[in-house]
């Protein structure tokens, strides 16, 4: 009996309705049986009688071709939900992207840009969370540099910089400038999403390749990177109001080799002197901290530890990636491993403790990962084996009381992720959304792991979100060599409390992510229903043998057999609910490389 950990959150309620014959499982859903479904004919009065009312016809479904698996060819693995303990509440925000700030001057997020793209930005967040987090910072704070007089849309132009940006052959690389109008466009984004905003400005260690003198607290330099970064955080203060949820300053300074005797002095000088600025009716700013590049950095207890910095951290923020992308270690095997790996649960259990440390501080975030650094590796970081990594990844986070995890995107604004074996064209495997020219072009696996979370603790009409249950309460007993978990969610009843106890079980969560081997999940749920609707996260559409495109299937996840497209929208097939069997138990073929999220009712 393998026991699988499963965290206990509580969501504020989701931006979707319950998938209820999943005629409401996304953004613009349409509820339109598809070309394979078939109805029942509606009853008609007999010829010569008295009108009678048309019957009710029943719900039209799809075939469901994971049906059609040999029961010889499966493997029987066991699930069972136990009496549930209490749940750990999950932010409203938990979940999160990661962008590179240079972003701003692209015309993405601008709303109304003549391409759409702002707007089809716009429908993809909301068709995956009411409530968000952005991280806006990253490696382009070095070159991605604050102009209040610009015109916006400043970027990608050698020379603009200064020798500000990162140093390519004793020459600086291509950057750009930050305007007033870049971040009203944010803002605007920010505002009709719903979401927040964690946003980053440099710190003098960022331009330590390029200014010697950044690294002298007394130098013209230093002043000047100072007032630069109190301009820039009271702009983006005032244009996202309550919408700015913190100010990072600088980004992995452990990455650059700072130790604390430098670090803390030089943060606090910029914290004093952006809220020093906040005169009369300005409340002082939240900061949030180190931006460490690894989850073990020294940095992070070191900031804590210290009487002046540490209460005036917000929130503990910190990177994580599981290897290099340039490695050829880095193979799907080793990503799926590393989803919930004993050595990261360790590390999330000690963030936690460290965030209880001070009153303060809003616990911890990841606020940027993905699976390997450098854009990924291509054929791993894009295939579908990571959306099953990053379902599993953000369950295990959040079990153990994370405030929140930012996937990395990258985009062509970024001139660190343009290959010059391609002749400068973008490449970038990990990325959830493909972005090229200011543009979503499509939907990458990680944002259908995410899809699939999010799916999995939406609210009911009657609840306020949703919470797992503790690892302890779903045994999983699964054949030796078979790589099977299990989640189970359950409603959030009082949003405010630090902990529940839940009263029943609403979604279970079975992630096969066997490359071959195709499995026949029997369910215990541990409470009684009448059904369950389920849906499937596979590779590809699922063939009428049952089979799909495996681990290996490159940009081809679809949920219910159908794709998430550019502007959020998803038509998936719908399938009959499943129903129990006398003792309560629920049965689903699980194909390999695949997910089944089950919705009792």
């Amino acid at each position: 009996m393998l026991n699988i950990r499963d965290s206990k959150l509580t969501l504020v309620a989701w931006a979707i309705a319950p998938c209820m014959g999943l005629s409401a499982c996304g953004g613009s859903t349409d509820s339109t049986p598809s070309a394979s479904s078939s109805s029942a004919p509606v009853s008609a009065s007999a010829p010569g009688s008295a009108s009678a009312p048309a019957a009710t016809p029943t719900a039209a479904f799809a075939p469901d071709n994971a049906n059609q698996i040999p029961d010889s060819s499966l493997a029987t693995v066991t699930v069972t939900v136990t009496s549930p303990s209490s749940a750990t509440p999950v932010s409203p925000n938990f979940i999160g992207l990661s962008w590179e700030k240079s972003v701003l001057y692209s015309p993405l997020f601008h709303v109304t840009n003549p391409q759409d793209g702002g707007n089809n930005l716009y429908k993809l967040l909301n068709s995956l969370s009411l409530q968000g987090n952005f991280r806006i910072g990253a490696n382009s704070l070095s070159y991605a540099t604050w102009d209040p007089n610009g015109p916006g849309g400043d970027g990608d132009k050698i020379g603009d910089i200064q020798n500000r940006g990162p140093l390519v052959n004793g020459q600086p690389s291509v950057g750009g400038k930050i305007a007033p109008s870049d971040i009203d466009a944010l803002a605007q984004m920010i505002h009709k999403t719903g979401w927040n905003v964690t946003y980053a400005v440099p710190g003098s260690y960022n331009f330590f390749m390029s200014d010697s003198n950044a690294k002298t607290f007394t130098s013209p330099s230093y002043a000047n990177d100072i007032a630069a970064d109190v301009q820039e955080a009271n702009y983006a203060a005032g244009a996202m109001g309550s919408s700015l949820y913190g100010i990072a300053i600088g980004n992995e300074p452990d990455h650059q080799g700072l130790q604390a005797s430098y670090y803390i002095p030089d943060w606090l000088n910029y914290v004093s002197a952006i809220n020093t600025s906040r005169t009369g009716s300005l409340a002082p700013l939240k900061f949030v901290g180190p931006e460490a590049s690894g989850l073990n950095s020294s940095l992070i207890q070191a900031v804590l530890s210290d009487p002046t910095a540490g209460p005036l951290v917000s929130q503990i923020t910190s990177h994580s990636y599981l290897g290099s992308g340039q490695s050829t270690s880095s193979t799907i095997s080793s990503m799926l491993a590393g989803a919930c790996s004993t050595s990261l649960q360790s590390t999330w259990q000690s963030l936690e403790q460290e965030s209880k440390q001070l009153p303060t501080i809003d616990g911890w975030r990841i606020d940027e990962t993905n699976s390997f650094y450098s854009g990924g590796r291509a054929g791993v970081s894009d295939s579908h084996a990571a959306s099953l990594w990053a379902l599993q990844y953000m369950f295990c986070v959040a079990q153990q009381g994370a405030r929140g995890i930012n996937f990395h995107v990258q985009d062509d604004t970024n001139p660190e992720q343009l290959d010059s074996n391609l002749n400068g064209t973008f490449d970038n495997a990990y990325t959830p959304i493909q972005i090229a020219a200011g543009q979503v072009t499509k939907v990458m696996p990680v944002f259908y792991g995410m899809k699939f979370f999010s799916l999995a603790l939406q609210a009911d009409t009657n609840s306020q979100g949703a919470s797992v249950l503790a690892p302890q309460s779903v045994n999983v007993s699964v054949p030796d060599g078979l790589g099977v978990v299990a989640f189970a969610a359950v409603p959030n009843r009082d949003p405010s409390a630090s902990t529940q106890s839940p009263a029943e079980v609403e979604a279970i969560v079975v992630i096969n992510k066997d490359s071959a081997q195709s499995i026949k999940a029997v369910i215990n749920p541990g409470v009684s229903s009448s059904s369950a609707d389920y849906i499937r996260l596979t590779s590809g559409v699922v063939s009428p043998t049952g089979t799909t495109a495996g681990l290996q299937g490159l940009q081809n996840s679809v949920l219910n057999n159908q794709p998430i497209n550019v502007d959020g929208s998803w038509k998936p097939e719908s399938y009959a609910p499943l129903v129990p069997d006398r003792d309560g138990n629920y049965t689903v073929k699980v194909p390999a490389a695949s997910a089944v999220l089950l919705r009792l009712r």
